[in-house]
């Protein structure tokens, strides 16, 4: 089976944060035998490209050029 996750944060940040949560689930839904791709943001500070590890996939997608973590700015930008 084919499991999607859309996450702002995937892996471990210098906060901490919802990205080690949602590792641990991909992980999980790994051990279990499926297909996992992880669909999340990027910035300046981390990986620009696709990661592949057993299973899983991740694809980052850039928000904007300059940014150094997602909660720059206000709802309004």
């Amino acid at each position: 089976m084919k499991i999607a996750i859309v996450s702002l944060q995937y892996g471990k940040s210098v906060t901490g944060g919802g990205g080690v949560h949602v590792e641990e689930i991909a992980d999980r839904l790994d051990g279990m035998g499926l297909d996992v791709t992880v669909l999340s943001i990027h910035t300046t500070k981390t990986v620009a490209h696709e990661r592949r590890s057993g299973s899983i996939r991740v694809k980052r997608f850039m928000v904007e050029e300059g940014i150094e973590h997602p909660y720059v700015g206000s709802k309004d930008e």
